[in-house]
């Protein structure tokens, strides 16, 4: 049994970092010392059949030794539960300053997460505004739409894409009333310039082109007639 206490004692010490505890420490291994030695003079006596100073010595020194013995158990007892005491309510104050942290950053992420989306659904959203404000412009024949960009994303692609297109409109236009214009000022054998032109668009001004040739053509025809009975020769009919 006192192997087996020494052998608890020596590991308790280990578990001890204070001052305090460690002083303790010092005094109960002194008072324990002295209790053993007495108990070890008692033992003595009774092996030694000296009942009477035995039993004076176990009323009287031993229990001084041993009262002392526990006190010492006691105090180092006692600080050990204030030290866990001590140590449940840091753990606890620990614990609820991690937990407010861990709630704040859920909190900021959460914050982040909604400003992110709001971002990213702006930056899709606001473009294909434009996008579809530019079609509706040009469906309307309104030629003056804004879709510059330096996006590089699939929104700014889209952009780029209408402005190529309503560009190619819009040199259409022009071309159709430069031709538009030549006539009306007598100059019927101007004709669109298809060459700037691909797919339909092209198709466009080659069906004008050729719209004029079949009005011109037979007005043409007339004027030389014209010109030429004015001038005595009947042409044949």
């Amino acid at each position: 049994t006192s192997k087996i206490i020494s052998a608890n004692l020596d590991s308790l010490k280990n578990t001890i970092k204070s001052g305090r505890g460690l002083d303790l420490m010092k005094v109960l291994n002194e008072k324990r010392a002295a209790y053993v030695a007495d108990r070890k003079i008692l033992l003595d006596m009774v092996n030694s059949g000296k009942k009477k100073e035995a039993s004076d010595f176990l009323f009287g020194p031993i229990r001084k030794s041993q009262s002392e013995y526990i006190a010492a158990c006691t105090e180092l007892i006692k600080l050990q539960n204030d030290n866990v005491v001590e140590g449940a309510k840091d753990a606890e104050a620990s614990y609820n300053s991690l937990s407010m942290i861990l709630w704040l950053i859920a909190g900021i992420s959460l914050l982040l997460a909604i400003a992110v989306a709001w971002l990213v659904t702006r930056s899709i959203t606001k473009p294909i505004g434009r996008a579809v404000n530019a079609a509706d412009s040009l469906a309307k024949g309104d030629m003056n739409v804004d879709l510059e960009t330096n996006a590089k994303d699939e929104t700014g692609v889209l952009l780029n894409a209408m402005k190529t297109m309503a560009n190619t409109i819009k040199s259409l236009v022009t071309e159709l009333n430069r031709v538009a214009d030549a006539g009306y000022n007598g100059k019927l054998d101007v004709r669109g310039n298809e060459t700037q032109f691909e797919g339909e668009y092209k198709n466009i001004v080659r069906g004008f082109n050729s719209t004029l040739d079949a009005v011109i053509g037979p007005l043409n025809v007339t004027a030389e007639y014209v010109d030429r009975i004015s001038k005595g020769d009947i042409p044949p009919i």
